[in-house]
Order: C-alpha cells, then structure tokens, then sequence
C-alpha cells in the first residue's frame, strides 16, 4: 500500500508531503498506481522549484519520497498543491486499497 501524508500548517496550508510504500499492483516499473502517484509527486515538486523558484527540503528513496517548503506557504504553492493532493484522492478512490491519504500537521 502507498501511504501519503499530507503536511499542513495551523492556518490549513499545504506545506509539504512524505508518500511511502508501493501499491503492489504489478512488478516494479509496471504498477500504474505507483507511476501516477510518483509523477504527480515529482511533477508538483519540480514546478514549485522551478516555477516558482522555491526550493524544498526531502528526500527520496525507492519506495519512498518526501518533500516540504522551505519558504511560507502562499497561493502559488496552494494551487499546486492542492491539484497534487486533488490527483492523489483521485487515484485512492479507484485505487482505495492501495492508496491510503492521511493529513498531518507540520
């Protein structure tokens, strides 16, 4: 199962992610929920880079990829990532028994 994390602050904003796990849906580089989820991930996280040239703290690993803004949350950031997070529900509702969400405070 993939487990995502969403990080919020206290005022509800988005400011980061930790997904862990594979779905175990097919072999490694076959599994289509892990490639939608890993490309929503890295696609979010390079445009807040790149587009928005705010760097984020993280780490990736196989079966595991993290990341959190180093600047404050602001509406640039929101849209992102809140598309990010609209993709991830929407994987989890065909997938609901290998994609598990869960948000947290940061």
């Amino acid at each position: 199962m993939i487990k995502i994390d969403v990080y919020k602050d206290s005022l509800g904003l988005i400011n980061g992610c930790k997904i862990v796990g594979h779905a175990g849906l097919a072999e490694s580089g076959q599994d289509i929920v892990c490639s939608a989820i890993s490309i929503l991930a890295y696609t979010t996280a390079s445009a807040v880079q790149q587009l928005l040239n705010i760097q984020l703290d993280g780490e990736t690993s196989p079966g595991r990829m993290e990341f959190f803004l180093t600047a404050n949350a602001n509406d640039q950031t929101q849209l992102l990532f809140r598309t990010m997070l609209i993709g991830f529900t929407d994987v989890a509702q065909q997938y609901p028994k290998r994609v598990r969400i869960s948000e947290k405070r940061r």
